[in-house]
């Protein structure tokens, strides 16, 4: 489930999904009877139950999305298939990180109104006939499992909710996850639409952190990136590894991790280089595995990077959106040095207008890569609490909590700082040590392990 789409908007575009053509048809119903009037989010879900009934659809739009408004979160749909028969079994249950903790026991019990789509190597689209009617490809889940048939070949893999068109994310039994690896991992990776393909990436990674997926199946899975040309994929990627970075960054794992992401990214690197050109999605695509490739290390990004910073600083131009990219890795680094500059410049870094306090923060992140350089900035927020709060926003305040990596550095802030949030942003910083905790337990020794073992691969 990788939507750059807010909460709202993704719901809509679900629900276009699920109705096709009705959805436009329910849409402008409801501006042509309501356009001198108000208007209630009831009155849109019973102009699309009106156009789809009018269209020969039974569904009743309001009980599919109370569904989804009036409960917490959403689901995580696992597939389950049986090879011999076609069978495959799909449940639902609310996703969470950490699925130990005490949620109450209403959101346990919620079920979603699904709307599945789903394709497969050899037949494409999957599709049914309701007495002439084509339902959209769309089959509903509406209990906590049901059982679907499709007449596809057991050597072929089976993908849920195509083009990432639903607010879920999805799991598959092992078997299912080794085909659409390995067809990923071959000439035929466009097979799987693009959109897709960022959502099996977002859903792997995710899958490790919430417990239900090794992180052998996801990291197998991004292998295939090596000729991965595609935006929405890497921006998927790049996300999925900042959080690996972050979690390994004080490890002995982390070299590894930059190798092998240097590796991943080198062939696109190659081809997008610094000239920044082409549409907006290739330009944006250009930019995404620039801080990439700079971020994880290679040798030739940094060069370049450094080079451009000192151009920058002789009274040169660059292109404006590449501008923190080069401020970001132009800088030589030793140590903590860049960090530790960074820090140190972070007023005038705010004043001159290049970044706001929330930006560096994020930029940050992204450098951090020792216990050490982490104490750099935890100590640095702890003395400048006033000034870096000035201004500040809910989300950005969210930001700071982040930088606090253990039970005890959290407490002494909070005991330092007693205004510095509010109760619940405190629970949920709180809670995201305790994940952070327990990916660390459950999961860096197998991710050690891979890096390790794909290092002696490549000799």
């Amino acid at each position: 489930m990788h939507s750059r789409l807010g909460p709202g908007a993704a719901l809509m575009r679900m629900l276009h999904t699920a109705l096709g053509t009705t959805f436009t048809k329910g849409i402008s119903k409801y501006l042509q009877k309501y356009k001198y009037a108000n208007a209630a989010q009831e009155d849109l879900w019973q102009c699309l139950t009106e156009a789809a009934q009018e269209d020969g659809r039974n569904v009743q739009v309001k009980e599919v999305m109370d569904t989804w408004t009036l409960q917490m979160g959403f689901p995580v749909v696992t597939v389950s298939r049986d090879y011999s028969n076609g069978r495959v079994t799909v449940s639902q249950r609310h996703f969470l990180y950490d699925p130990e903790v005490n949620a109450p026991e209403s959101l346990r019990n919620n079920v979603w109104q699904v709307p599945l789509t789903f394709m497969s190597r050899d037949s494409g689209n999957l599709s049914r006939d309701n007495g002439g009617v084509s339902i959209h490809d769309v089959f509903w889940l509406r209990k906590r499992e049901e059982d679907f048939h499709f007449d596809i070949n057991g050597s072929s893999w089976l993908l849920a909710n195509t083009n990432q068109s639903g607010y879920y994310r999805v799991n598959y039994d092992v078997t299912n996850w080794r085909l659409l690896t390995e067809d990923l991992n071959s000439d035929n990776f466009q097979n799987i639409p693009a959109q897709s393909r960022s959502g099996l990436i977002d859903d792997a990674f995710n899958l490790v952190r919430s417990g239900d997926l090794t992180p052998a199946v996801a990291l197998n899975l991004s292998r295939y990136l090596k000729r991965e040309r595609d935006y929405l994929p890497w921006l998927a990627a790049e996300r999925a590894f900042g959080y690996l970075h972050m979690m390994m960054a004080d490890t002995n794992g982390s070299s590894d991790l930059k190798v092998y992401v240097q590796s991943l990214v080198t062939p696109i690197y190659h081809e997008l280089g610094w000239e920044n050109s082409g549409d907006h999605t290739t330009m944006l695509n250009g930019l995404t595995v620039l801080s990439m490739a700079c971020r994880y290390g290679l040798p030739r990004c940094l060069r370049k990077a450094r080079e451009m910073k000192n151009a920058l600083d002789d009274g040169g131009s660059v292109e404006p959106n590449m501008k923190t990219i080069i401020l970001q890795y132009g800088t030589d680094r030793t140590g903590s040095g860049l960090v530790a500059a960074i820090l140190n410049r972070t007023r005038s870094l705010v004043d001159s207008g290049l970044f706001t306090k929330a930006d560096l923060l994020n930029k940050l992140m992204t450098l951090v890569d020792s216990k050490e350089e982490k104490m750099l900035v935890f100590n640095f927020l702890k003395d400048n609490w006033d000034y870096m709060m000035e201004g500040f926003d809910i989300k950005a305040r969210k930001i700071i909590l982040t930088w606090t990596d253990s039970f005890r550095q959290f407490e002494e802030f909070v005991a330092s700082h007693h205004n510095m949030a509010s109760r619940s942003d405190v629970t949920k910083a709180l809670e995201r040590i305790r994940q952070n905790v327990l990916w660390r337990e459950r999961h860096e020794n197998a991710v050690r392990g891979w890096l390790a073992q794909e290092r002696r691969g490549r000799g």
